[in-house]
């Protein structure tokens, strides 16, 4: 055993180093890498699975009176119905649309790029066509529009009329915005907007028009709201691909890193 000797003065014992202390856990780091091909496989065959599913589900629903899971097949896959999985798909296809702009916009703020004002504005956008597509809320326009005037024939879903004005306007003031966007990336998102659109307020017109003149149409309704829905879908899944080929080739290094910053003093806090 080793004897320790006296210490003399103005002399300071040396003390164990910081490094001999327990050092903490090293963070775990976490990569998700995203392929835009993949991801547009992913999601385009759900939205078909989906939109099969439902037409057996409104088949059930007209033919087969008698099928044990007739309604639940029709609760659980009707395209046109709320708080279920079609309806949660395509909102969570809004969201994921959101959070990838959200997502640009930062990426472009921090280099000062005089865009950036547009991905976060198309962020908010889609972020409340999420929360529209969950709860519904262009069909609560529909009543307020019929007290404004006797809408009826194309216009009987009333709702087309303040969402066609705003898609107007939120056309012609990003003309600047899709005109400085590379050719192959501008295409595409004028084509996720054409799947969209069309399908969102054209089919809503002709369906408003047969309901007026010919009543409920019953299964072919229904296939008709399925198309549409289906239409939606794959113009987002276009979107969303757009949005992956301009962040791999026109971002490079373009990275999200999470972390949860320690309040200081307060380790297990």
């Amino acid at each position: 055993m080793t004897e320790r000797r006296p210490l003399q003065v103005g002399e300071v014992r040396p003390t164990a180093s910081t490094s001999d202390a327990p050092a903490a856990p090293p963070a775990t780091a976490v990569h998700l890498w995203l392929s835009p091909r993949r991801v547009t496989r992913l999601l385009g065959w759900t939205a078909l699975g989906l939109a099969l599913i439902n037409i057996v589900a409104q088949a059930a629903h007209f033919f087969l009176p008698d099928f044990f899971m007739r309604d639940w097949l029709l609760v659980m896959f009707d395209a046109n119905g709320e708080a279920n999985l079609p309806s949660a798909f395509s909102g969570g296809l809004l969201l994921f649309s959101a959070l990838i702009l959200g997502a640009v916009a930062l990426a472009k703020r921090q280099t000062a790029d005089r865009f950036a004002v547009y991905w976060g504005f198309f962020a908010a956008v889609f972020l409340y066509l999420s929360v529209d597509e969950i709860a519904r809320l262009h069909d609560n326009t529909i009543a307020p529009m019929r007290r404004l005037m006797d809408f009826d024939g194309v216009l009987r879903f009333a709702w087309v009329v303040p969402y066609a004005l705003a898609v107007l306007l939120i056309l012609l003031g990003s003309i600047r915005f899709l005109a400085h966007l590379p050719a192959p990336i501008r295409w595409r998102f004028v084509l996720a907007g054409g799947l969209y659109v069309g399908a969102a307020l054209g089919m809503e017109l002709v369906q408003g028009y047969t309901d007026s003149r010919f009543g409920d149409l019953g299964f072919v309704s229904a296939l008709s709201i399925g198309f549409e829905e289906l239409m939606e879908m794959l113009g987002v899944v276009v979107f969303i691909h757009a949005l992956l080929l301009y962040i791999g080739r026109h971002l490079p290094g373009f990275a999200l890193q999470f972390g949860v910053r320690p309040q200081p003093g307060r380790p297990d806090s």
